[in-house]
C-alpha cells in the first residue's frame, strides 16, 4: 500500500470549487452544475419532477414531497455497499490513512474521503467532535453547514453522530441540532423522529432554543418538528424576552397559511397547551383567523410542510442565482411563482436571460409560464429583453403550447408590441415560424401588431403570407382572420395593385379583399345654430324673443310649483325643444354682434402661484382654467380682439397676508424681482398648458399675441399700460381697490360672472367706473349657468393615442407612453372590457384626510368588469394609497414609473378595482378621459362640474356642502336628492354614518316617526340629512324641493309615495350595497338616474344658461345699446 494513497485508490484532493456557506439566515446548498434537491445531487438535465412524483401527492395541482426520505440507508446498507470494494487489509490501510488524517486536523481531506468512503466513519466517530475553528466549532458543526444533503444523510444512519447533534457545543452555545434547525429542513426530515425532545430544549448563549432559530431563518418545515416534539417552546423567551410566538406573529414574510399550520400542530401535540397558546395569541392581539382552531389532519400538516420546505429550498436556490435548477422546481411546482413573483426577474450577474426567458424556451412549462402571468411582476418581465434583444413572448412565439396557456387578459399587452434588435415583434417572428397554430394566437392576442413594419420594412402580415412553410390553406385561413382585424383594408391598401407572394390563389383572395376597400369618407361639418349669423338687429334694445330667453329660467321653474311626486310633470315642465330655440339664436347674435362691435373686449385672468409650486409640480389650475373658458367662449363669439390681462402671481395670497406685488415694482429688491419671475414662470406655464396647441410660449414671457381661431389674443402683465384699453372686461375676480389703482387700467365697464355655483350671488356688473366708484347691478344669471367649457373631440382622428401625444408633446412634456396606455385603457372601456372612472378633488385639504377613496372603491368591488379609476398622482393623499394599497387591497398602477397595461390585465383575476396614478395632464386629455369612461366622476370643483354637466356625464360631487353642489332646480327631484345623498355619504363620519344607519333600519321597518327622532338635532350630519327645521325645504329658486326630513314627515302621515320611498331608503343607506346599487343604475342607460343627467345636460346647454352669452346680453340691456 503506497504511503500516498489510500489502499490502491489515488487520495483524493480537496475540491477547490466546493462551494462554501458562510453562516446566516440563507445559505447556499452546491454550485449551479450540479445542485442538491431534497437529499439527492441532480443534475442541471435532471428535471426534479423524477422525484416529485415518487411518493408524491398532487392536491389541486399543488406538488408535494413524500415524507419518506428517498436516501435513507441503513448502517449495515452502507457496510454491504463498500464491502466487495476492498480487502481487509486494504480496509485496514484505509483506516490507518484516514486515522493519520484526523490527527493532523486535515478536515478538507477528510471530509471528502468521507463523501466516498462514508463507512470510515464507523472507526471513530469521535473525531466528529474535534475542534474545527477558534470558535470551538466541531468538525460535525462544520458538516451540517456545508455538506451535501446525500452525504449527510449517510452519516445520519450511525447512532453516535445523531446523539452527537445535541451533544457537542461551541462558543456560541450552538450544537450542530441549532444549526440544522436553523439551515437545513431537508436533513432535519430524516432525522426529526431519531432526536431526543430534550435537544429541542437546548439554549445558545443568548436562550435561543432551536425553535428560535428555526422561525426567524424561515424554516417553517423545522418548525413543525419542534412542536411536535416540543409544544410549549412557542412561548419560551430567549435572554432579550423574545418568544418563538412573538417571532411568528411579527413576521409578514410568512404567510398566514404557514402561520395556521404551526399553530395547529402546537395545538394538537399538548391539548393542555392549547389553552395557554390561545391566550397568549389573544395577549398579543393575533388576525382573527389565527385564533381559529383549525384542525389538520396529520397528512395536510406534511402537506403543508413539504411544501414550506419546498419553499425554502427554492429561496436558498434564488438567492444564490441558481436558476437552471429554479427552472426545473417552477416547472413541477408553478405555485412557487405565487410565492416569489420577483423570481421571474433574476438573472445571472452580466447575463439578462431571466427565469421568465427561461420557462419561455420550455414547451413543458405551459402551467409555469400561465401562472407567471397571473403576476404583475410576470407581466412587467414580459418586457425584458434577453442579449440578443428577445423578450420572453419573442421566445414563445413559436410554441404553440405556451401561447395556448396565456390568459385572455393578456390580450393587447404593450409587451407584444416590443421589438427585437432587427425591429421584429413576436408576431414576426410568429408569422416567419412553421406553426399554424402560433401565427393564428399571436393574431388573436396582438392584432394592432400585424401591420408593425421591422427595419426591413416587413410586416407580420406579409411575412405570413410568403411563408412557404404554412400551406396554402393555412395561410388563406390566417389572411380570413386578418380581415376581421381593424386596419386591414387600410393597410393593405398601398399594395391592392402588386402581387403579395408567388401563389396565386392568395394573390386573387387579396386582391378581392382589397378591391372592397371604401372610398375615403368626407366629413359633413355641421354649422352650429350660435354660430348662425345675420343683419343685426336694427333695434334699440334687446328684442323680445332674446329677452323672453334671458328670463326663461325662472319661468320655467315657476312652471314646476304644481308638480306632483311623479317626474312626468318636471319633464313636460324641461321641455324646452319648441319654446326657447328662436330665443337661444336671439342670445347668441345678440352677444355675438355686441363683441364684434366692441372691437376689443378684455377679460382679466386669475394666474396664480401657490407656495411650494412649481414648473415641475402644480397645484392647481382651476382659475386659470375659469379665466380661459372667458377667453374661448369671446372669441366663439367672434371678438376680433381679446386681450388677457394677468393677475398678479400671488394674489391668491393677499387676502391673507401681504404679499409682494402689494407693492410697486421699483420698490422691490433684486430678490424680489427674481421671485416674481419664478412665480410668474409657474403661472406661464399653466396658460400654455391650457391654450397647449395654440402657439403661446410660456418661456417668451409677457407681453405675447397668439391666434385662437379668427381672434387675437393678447396677454399682458397684470400692470402693463395698453394704448387701447378694452372698453368692457369679463373675468370673476372681485374689483377690488388694488386692481382699480394698478396706473388707471381699469375699463369702463366690467363684467363679474362666475365658474358654476361659485359665489354666484356676486355676479355683477359694474358700469361706468370712475376711479373707486361703478354703477353696479346684478346680473341675475339662472343659478345653474355656467362658463362653458371647449370640449374636445377625437373625431377625425385616425390614431388615438398618437393624438394623446401629441398634446403631451405640445406642453413639453416626454409622452413616456402616456398617449399609448391611456388610448389602450380608452378602447377597452369603449369595448366594454373594463370600467373606467375619473377622480379629481382629492386635493381639496377638507376631501384629503376622508375616506373617500376607501368607501368609493369599496362599492365598486361587485363590478363584473375590471375596474380602473384615474386619478392625478400629484393631488392624492399619500397615506390614503397606502390605506387602499395594504388593507383595501386595492392595486396601484403608477403610469409615471412605466407600463400598466400588464397590471390592468392582471385585474382579470380579481373583483375589486385598481387607481392608475396620473401624470399632469393635458386639459383635451383630462376631458378625454371622462368622456371615455362609464362610471360616475368623482369631483370638486366648478370647472369639472361644469364639463360634466354640459357632457351629460354621471357624477357624484366630493364637496356636496358648500362649493360643489348638487343642482336641485333641474332634471328629476328625487335623483338630486339621491345623488346629493351619495355625494355626503363617501366621506361621512363613522359616528354620522351609525347614526344614519339607525335611522335606515327604523325606515325599512315603517317606522319613520322614530328614524326622524333619530336625525333630529343631530349636529354630526350634513344638512341634506337633519331633521332641524330650520333646513331649507326650497331649491335656490325658491320652489319647494324633496328632503329627507320632508319624506320622513309624509311617510310617518302615511302618505308616502312607492317611488318616494324607494328614494327615501336608498338616501339613508350607507351600506356598501346602496353604493353599488346606485353605480349600477349610473351604468344603465335606461335608468332614471342615467336619464336624470341627460336632462341636466339638455337644461345647462341652452343659451340662456350660457354666464358669458347672457352677460353681454345684459350689459347690452342695461346700456340700450343698438345692435
Amino acid at each position: 500500500m503506497s504511503k500516498d494513497g489510500v489502499g490502491s485508490t489515488p487520495r483524493p484532493q480537496p475540491n477547490p470549487d466546493l462551494n462554501r456557506i458562510e453562516t446566516g439566515k440563507h445559505h447556499p446548498a452546491t454550485e449551479e452544475t450540479s445542485g442538491n434537491f431534497f437529499g439527492r445531487q441532480v443534475s442541471e438535465t435532471e428535471s426534479p419532477s423524477t422525484l416529485l412524483s415518487q411518493d408524491s401527492e398532487t392536491d389541486s395541482g399543488i406538488d408535494t414531497l413524500s415524507t419518506t426520505s428517498s436516501s435513507s440507508l441503513s448502517e449495515r446498507d452502507i457496510e454491504v455497499s463498500y464491502s466487495d470494494e476492498f480487502d481487509p487489509e486494504e480496509e485496514q490501510e484505509m483506516g490507518e490513512e484516514f486515522d493519520q488524517l484526523v490527527a493532523e486536523n486535515d478536515y478538507e481531506t477528510c471530509c471528502q474521503i468521507l463523501q466516498e468512503y462514508p463507512w470510515l466513519l464507523k472507526r471513530d466517530p469521535s473525531c466528529l467532535s474535534r475542534n474545527y475553528d477558534k470558535n470551538n466549532n466541531t468538525w460535525l458543526h462544520k458538516l451540517c453547514q456545508e455538506n451535501d444533503d446525500a452525504f449527510l444523510s449517510q452519516l445520519f444512519c450511525y447512532p453516535p453522530v445523531i446523539d452527537a447533534l445535541h451533544s457537542l457545543t461551541n462558543r456560541a452555545g450552538e450544537t450542530p441540532h441549532h444549526l440544522l434547525m436553523s439551515q437545513r429542513s431537508d436533513i432535519m426530515k430524516m432525522v426529526a423522529e431519531d432526536i431526543d425532545p430534550s435537544a429541542y430544549h437546548q439554549v445558545d448563549q443568548l436562550g435561543k432554543t432551536p425553535l428560535h432559530l428555526a422561525v426567524y431563518n424561515d424554516q417553517q418545515a423545522n418548525c413543525v418538528y419542534a412542536l411536535r416534539a416540543a409544544p410549549e417552546l412557542l412561548l419560551q423567551e430567549d435572554y432579550l424576552g423574545t418568544t418563538p410566538l412573538q417571532q411568528i406573529l411579527k413576521d409578514d414574510t410568512l404567510h398566514d397559511e404557514d402561520k395556521q399550520l404551526l399553530f395547529s400542530v402546537a395545538r394538537k401535540a399538548s391539548p393542555t397547551f392549547a389553552t395557554q397558546l390561545d391566550k397568549a395569541l389573544r395577549q398579543y392581539n393575533a388576525p382573527k383567523a389565527l385564533l381559529e382552531q383549525l384542525t389538520l389532519s396529520e397528512d395536510e400538516e406534511l402537506d403543508r410542510a413539504d411544501r414550506a420546505m419546498i419553499s425554502m429550498r427554492f429561496k436558498t436556490l434564488l438567492n444564490n442565482a441558481m436558476l437552471l435548477s429554479c427552472k426545473s422546481m417552477v416547472v413541477d411546482a408553478p405555485w412557487l411563482l405565487e410565492r416569489y413573483p420577483h423570481a421571474l426577474h433574476q438573472h445571472l450577474p452580466d447575463n439578462p436571460e431571466t427565469l421568465m426567458h427561461m420557462l419561455s424556451e420550455e414547451r413543458h412549462a405551459a402551467q409555469a409560464v400561465q401562472q407567471a402571468v397571473t403576476t404583475q411582476q410576470g407581466r412587467n418581465a414580459l418586457t425584458l429583453k434577453n442579449a440578443r434583444g428577445l423578450t420572453p413572448l419573442h421566445l414563445m412565439a413559436q410554441t404553440p403550447e405556451l401561447l395556448e396557456q396565456l390568459p385572455t387578459s393578456i390580450n393587447r399587452d404593450p409587451a407584444f408590441s416590443i421589438t427585437n434588435s432587427k425591429g421584429a415583434t413576436p408576431q414576426h417572428l410568429a408569422c416567419r415560424g412553421h406553426s399554424y397554430e402560433c401565427c393564428s394566437l399571436m393574431m388573436a392576442r396582438s392584432p394592432e401588431t400585424l401591420f408593425i413594419r421591422d427595419d426591413r420594412q416587413e410586416t407580420p402580415f406579409q411575412a405570413m403570407i410568403r411563408n412557404t412553410r404554412l400551406s396554402e390553406q393555412e395561410r388563406l385561413k390566417l389572411i380570413e382572420q386578418a380581415a376581421t382585424v381593424p386596419g386591414f383594408q387600410e393597410a393593405i391598401t398601398s399594395i391592392r395593385d402588386t402581387p403579395f407572394c408567388n401563389n396565386a390563389t392568395l394573390n386573387n383572395r387579396m386582391a378581392q379583399l382589397a378591391r372592397r376597400i371604401p372610398l375615403p369618407a368626407k366629413p359633413v361639418r355641421l354649422q352650429q345654430q350660435a354660430a348662425s349669423t345675420g343683419a343685426p338687429t336694427n333695434t334699440s334694445t334687446l328684442s323680445p324673443d332674446t329677452l323672453k330667453a334671458l328670463d326663461l329660467a325662472v319661468d320655467t321653474a315657476k312652471a314646476q310649483k304644481n308638480h306632483t311626486d311623479s317626474h312626468t310633470s318636471t319633464v313636460d315642465s324641461l321641455d324646452l325643444t319648441s319654446t326657447v330655440t328662436k330665443g337661444n339664436a336671439q342670445l347668441e347674435q345678440q352677444a355675438s354682434q355686441l363683441v364684434q362691435k366692441l372691437g376689443k373686449v378684455g377679460v382679466y385672468g386669475r394666474f396664480n402661484c401657490f407656495p411650494n409650486e412649481s414648473t415641475k409640480r402644480l397645484y392647481s389650475m382651476g382659475d386659470e382654467n375659469a379665466s380661459l373658458q372667458l377667453v374661448r367662449k369671446l372669441a366663439d363669439l367672434g371678438t376680433p380682439t381679446i386681450q388677457l390681462r394677468l393677475s398678479p402671481p400671488d394674489e391668491i395670497l393677499s387676502d391673507n397676508s401681504p404679499c409682494l406685488t402689494d407693492t410697486p415694482r421699483q420698490n422691490w429688491s433684486p430678490e424680489q424681482h427674481l421671485e416674481f419671475q419664478r412665480m410668474r414662470e409657474v403661472s406661464l406655464h399653466k396658460l400654455a398648458i391650457l391654450l397647449s396647441g395654440s402657439g403661446f410660449d410660456p418661456n417668451n414671457g409677457v407681453p405675447q399675441t397668439f391666434k385662437l381661431g379668427d381672434s387675437e389674443i393678447q396677454v399682458v402683465e397684470y400692470d402693463q399700460a395698453v394704448e387701447d384699453e378694452p372698453q368692457l372686461e369679463l373675468g370673476f375676480s372681485a374689483l377690488t381697490d388694488k386692481r382699480l389703482t394698478f396706473n388707471k387700467l381699469h375699463p369702463n365697464h366690467y363684467l363679474r360672472v362666475a365658474p358654476y355655483r361659485f359665489a354666484s350671488e356676486l355676479q355683477l356688473a359694474s358700469l361706468d367706473i370712475d376711479g373707486d366708484h361703478a354703477n353696479v347691478r346684478p346680473l341675475n344669471l339662472p343659478v345653474n349657468s355656467i362658463i362653458p367649457e371647449q370640449l374636445s373631440t377625437t373625431s377625425g382622428i385616425t390614431s388615438e393615442h398618437e393624438w394623446l401625444d401629441q398634446q403631451f408633446t405640445q406642453l413639453g412634456q416626454p409622452a413616456n407612453h402616456y398617449g399609448e396606455q391611456l388610448a389602450q385603457l380608452c378602447s377597452q372601456c369603449r369595448d366594454q372590457k373594463i370600467h373606467t372612472g375619473v377622480i379629481y378633488g382629492t386635493h381639496h385639504p377638507k376631501v384629503s384626510e376622508s375616506n373617500t377613496l376607501e368607501n368609493w372603491t369599496r362599492a365598486l368591488k361587485g363590478q363584473d368588469k375590471p375596474t380602473v379609476l384615474f386619478i392625478n398622482k400629484s393631488r392624492v393623499n399619500p397615506n390614503t394609497l397606502h390605506v387602499l394599497n395594504r388593507i383595501e387591497k386595492v392595486p396601484i398602477l403608477d403610469l409615471t414609473e412605466g407600463e400598466v397595461m400588464e397590471q390592468v390585465k392582471a385585474l382579470g383575476q380579481q373583483t375589486g378595482p385598481a387607481l392608475c396614478l396620473l401624470p399632469e395632464l393635458p386639459k383635451p386629455v383630462f376631458q378625454h378621459l371622462i368622456g371615455n369612461s362609464d362610471l360616475p366622476t368623482l369631483t370638486e370643483g366648478a370647472n369639472t362640474t361644469s364639463h360634466l354637466l354640459e357632457t351629460g356625464h354621471t357624477y357624484l360631487s366630493l364637496l356636496p356642502e358648500g362649493q360643489t353642489p348638487i343642482p336641485q332646480e333641474i332634471g328629476y327631484p328625487l335623483e338630486a336628492l339621491k345623488a346629493e345623498a351619495f355625494s355626503y355619504k363617501l366621506s361621512m363620519s363613522d359616528i354620522a354614518r351609525e347614526c344614519l344607519e339607525e335611522a335606515h333600519q327604523l325606515a325599512v321597518s315603517g317606522d319613520y316617526a322614530g328614524a326622524q327622532r333619530v336625525l333630529e338635532h343631530n349636529s354630526m350630519l350634513p344638512p341634506l340629512f337633519s331633521s332641524n327645521s330650520q333646513q331649507s325645504a326650497h331649491d335656490a329658486n325658491g320652489l319647494n324641493k324633496p328632503t329627507i326630513a320632508g319624506l320622513l314627515k309624509k311617510g310617518a302621515a302615511g302618505r308616502l309615495g312607492e317611488i318616494e320611498a324607494q328614494a327615501l331608503l336608498a338616501a339613508l343607506d350607507v351600506s356598501t350595497q346602496a353604493t353599488s346599487q346606485y353605480i349600477d343604475s349610473c351604468l344603465d342607460n335606461d335608468s332614471p338616474t342615467k336619464n336624470h343627467y341627460q336632462m341636466l345636460q339638455q337644461h345647462v346647454g341652452q343659451a340662456f344658461n350660457n354666464s358669458v352669452t347672457v352677460a353681454l346680453a345684459r350689459f347690452a340691456q342695461f346700456k340700450n345699446l343698438e345692435l
